[in-house]
């Protein structure tokens, strides 16, 4: 079993830090809509409407996994607590993009047919370790990767 993931502060940079922003803001907009009564301006609908969808779309479709385990039955990308498991037959195709130039260290993994909620992921190169390592056994486990 091979463990990539991302140190630990390159975790609490891109999402402790990120979420507590998030948090805060959203908090900060509930409490000057319902306690102290202002008016609802657009900040505050985009506040609060578009964090919870966030956070939704991050603990549920796992598109920025902190660690991907590849073992002899599959591999799996976790985000936290969470997590999506594919099996070796179950993975129809793979298709490895990235990573981009300059500052775009981005690969994005699209596994069979990506869907809303499962089979985009997004793995900086630069932040998981060894990640040339993890697109080899990707491809090495059934001549997947496009």
């Amino acid at each position: 079993m091979k463990v990539y993931q991302y140190s630990e502060k390159q975790i609490y940079t891109k999402f402790y830090i990120a979420f507590a922003i998030m948090l805060f803001s959203f908090f900060l907009s509930f409490f000057q809509v319902v306690v102290l009564g202002d008016k609802l301006n657009w900040l505050h609908i985009c506040f609060l409407v578009c964090i919870p969808v966030i956070f939704f779309k991050e603990f549920i479709a796992l598109h920025h996994p902190t660690k991907v385990t590849v073992d002899s039955d599959g591999v799996r990308f976790q985000f936290f607590k969470f997590s999506h498991y594919y099996q070796w037959n179950e993975i129809k195709s793979v298709l490895v993009k990235g990573p981009g130039r300059g500052l775009n260290d981005t690969v994005r993994i699209f596994i069979n047919e990506p869907k809303l909620l499962k089979g985009k992921y997004w793995l900086s190169a630069n932040g998981i370790d060894n990640y040339k390592d993890f697109i080899n056994d990707l491809k090495n486990a059934n001549n997947l990767v496009r």
